[in-house]
């Protein structure tokens, strides 16, 4: 695959689910921890999918 599409891929997505989680924390009260797991899952996306490039 293209290394500047996978690179534009994996940020896509991490910045999508960067966003949902901050919408997750405005209902904190019932989704504190969806919100939390989001994060974690964003952050193990983040890093698997750069893992290879540095």
């Amino acid at each position: 695959m293209n290394l500047a599409l996978d690179k534009y891929t994996n940020t896509s997505i991490m910045k999508n689910n960067l966003a949902y989680f901050f919408k997750s924390i405005l209902f904190a009260n019932k989704k504190s921890r969806y919100a939390e797991h989001n994060l974690l899952l964003s952050l193990l996306i983040n890093k698997a999918g750069t893992k290879h490039y540095l």
